[in-house]
């Protein structure tokens, strides 16, 4: 029984799912950031309802830029 055991390379199917993964927590990470931000500077200029529907479209802005810059980065069409 060797010690040590080089550490396996995970297949392109388990890198997907781990990029996928690591997309998903910059997502929920950049919302927070959204929210706390809506309520901290946009709610005590605008109101809560004005706040709230312009946050949706940022919000969607973030979102978008988020899948623009890591789509090629996931790749999930090579080895599938």
């Amino acid at each position: 029984m060797s010690i040590n055991k080089p550490i396996a390379k995970p297949s392109n199917h388990q890198a997907v799912l781990l990029r996928g993964l690591v997309v998903w927590v910059i997502f929920m990470f950049a919302e927070v950031l959204h929210g706390t931000a809506r309520i901290l500077w946009l709610e005590p200029l605008i109101g809560d309802v004005k706040a709230r529907q312009i946050s949706v479209f940022t919000g969607l802005a973030i979102i978008l830029a988020i899948v623009i810059a890591s789509v090629r980065w996931i790749d999930s069409n090579r080895g599938l």
